[in-house]
């Protein structure tokens, strides 16, 4: 780690005590590579109905990468996998998502039947184990303990083997009063986002209970409640085949108004953060769902290298290629999530090749499989790397870098994340910027990263290697059928890939 750090700092004087340039011929060829025609083609066949979304163990996904890979073959991108070749290869192991599903509610002499799907849905991603949950219920609050920030949602309540009702929250709980006159940095958000799911395994709560209400319950279950296919399997290393304890569930809040009215809470309006505290309800959950599993799954992520003068230590270029699959006959194409990327890294590389410039050190090209499901390509990567991590000085990510806010009728902005203990990453990447005329109006945020990151810098972040991570614009086709080809805005791919090419020079030639 402190090699790199020292490399990156040099490199960040070495930058700034230099007058701004024009690009030089052999940059310029790069830039002129990445053109709207050298993007639109390859994410429209990425994204097309034949890739059948590429869900990461099917043939849609077999057909995505043999693309990337003869893609690689035609810009002169050198094989970087298993055997001389692009593919590195592995093993996951598939679990079906929970089946025979049944939740049963005992309050006041009455019992009472949920449907799956319809009135609850299991909220859990990653459950590898059938389970047979049945405990008395404790309410408590959002399921807060950070008494830094005066707050303890449980108090003296013991849950250990009790079904906790916690009510939900997300981002919104850092604008709050309690916490928005805070400098906190990136971890201890995260830490908070995720204090509930933590405390609750903490203290042995058998499963965790979400009162939800039914206009979320509505924008959910269609997916959930469609003809399953092996798209919503749950996927794992054979070494990571461990669930998630405990089991969360979101019930409609329709089951829960008379116990937690018994209790003096309304099960249709939040309580303040401060204010919710625990109780035992005189209710008892069972809750049931088989899973069956253990079929390994080959898959493969693809490899490519630029080599460098320094064949021993490189920078990683990544982004995932799959995607969500078919759901029954729906067909989720991924245009966006993350065929995007994937050409960015693509062109990015067509563009380096073409312009000459010989790196100082190497540049491994990576598109990664099951990014969606866990994260798997990038972690088996981390894991087995081309060239060790120890020597990986910086892993530069790209996801959803195709879409433009309405408002965005220049398509300029753009967003990245850096390693918070380099903020060279941030002011090389600004500058960088303001050496093509400021092509993107830039925002940023530094981040840890870490296991709960939730895209493919995570993984390297665990081995220390430092990070830059871009994204265009979030929107509502996120994770639907309607992330489609026709919506992609190319001339902010182009820019984002423009930018990012000649970043990852400036990071591999000084």
């Amino acid at each position: 780690m402190k090699k790199r750090t020292t490399a990156l700092l040099a490199l960040g004087l070495l930058l700034f005590g230099e007058p701004l340039l024009a690009q030089s011929p052999a940059e310029q060829r790069g830039l002129d590579a990445i053109t709207v025609n050298a993007l639109k083609a390859p994410l429209d066949f990425l994204a097309s109905p034949l890739m059948e979304g590429r869900y990461s163990t099917e043939k849609g996904a077999v057909l995505a990468s043999d693309y990337i890979a003869s893609m690689f073959g035609v810009y002169g991108i050198q094989p970087a996998g298993d055997a001389k070749s692009y593919f590195q290869s592995f093993n996951l192991v598939r679990y079906s998502h929970p089946q025979n599903e049944a939740m049963e509610i005992a309050f006041g002499g009455s019992t009472f039947m949920p449907t799956p799907n319809v009135d609850y849905y299991i909220k859990s991603r990653r459950v590898l184990n059938s389970f047979r949950i049945d405990g008395d219920a404790v309410y408590a609050g959002y399921g807060l303990y950070l008494p830094e920030f005066g707050l303890d949602s449980y108090g003296k309540v013991d849950v250990r083997g009790k079904v906790i009702v916690l009510f939900p929250y997300g981002e919104e709980i850092l604008k709050t009063d309690i916490f928005k006159s805070k400098t906190l940095t990136p971890k201890q958000k995260q830490d908070i986002l995720d204090n509930a799911t933590s405390e609750a395994k903490r203290r042995g709560a058998a499963a965790v209970v979400y009162i939800t209400n039914g206009s979320e319950l509505a924008n959910t279950v269609p997916y959930i409640g469609k003809a399953r296919s092996v798209a919503d399997d749950i996927l794992a290393l054979p070494n990571d085949s461990t669930s998630v304890a405990p089991v969360a569930f979101n019930l409609s809040s329709v089951f829960l108004r008379a116990a937690l009215g018994s209790v003096g809470v309304n099960a249709d309006k939040a309580p303040s953060y401060v204010s919710a505290k625990a109780a035992p309800l005189k209710v008892r959950i069972k809750v049931t769902g088989d899973v069956s599993g253990g079929e390994l799954c080959k898959v493969r992520n693809v490899v490519g290298v630029i080599p460098g003068e320094d064949t021993t230590r490189c920078i990683v270029v990544g982004a995932h290629y799959d995607h969500y699959g078919l759901w029954g006959s729906t067909l989720f194409p991924g245009a966006d999530d993350n065929a995007s990327g994937t050409v960015g890294v693509l062109t990015i590389a067509k563009a380096l090749k073409e312009s000459g410039i010989k790196p100082k050190v190497s540049i491994v090209f990576g598109l990664w499989t099951c990014e969606e499901k866990g994260l798997w390509g990038s972690t088996y990567y981390s894991r087995n790397p081309y060239i060790a991590m120890d020597k990986t000085q910086l892993y530069i990510n790209y996801d959803m870098i195709g879409r433009s806010y309405p408002k965005d009728t220049l398509s300029r902005e753009a967003y990245f994340f850096y390693y918070e203990k380099q903020p060279s990453i941030k002011e090389i990447t600004e500058k960088t910027n303001a050496e093509m005329g400021n092509i993107l109006s830039l925002r940023s945020r530094a981040s840890l990263g870490g296991p709960g990151s939730r895209s493919d810098h995570g993984p390297f972040s665990v081995h220390g290697v430092p990070f830059i991570g871009w994204m265009a614009a979030f929107h509502d086709d996120y994770h639907t059928p309607n992330d489609t080809p026709d919506k992609i805005d190319y001339r902010k791919l182009q820019k984002v890939a423009q930018l990012g090419f000649l970043n990852l020079v400036r990071f591999s030639t000084r």
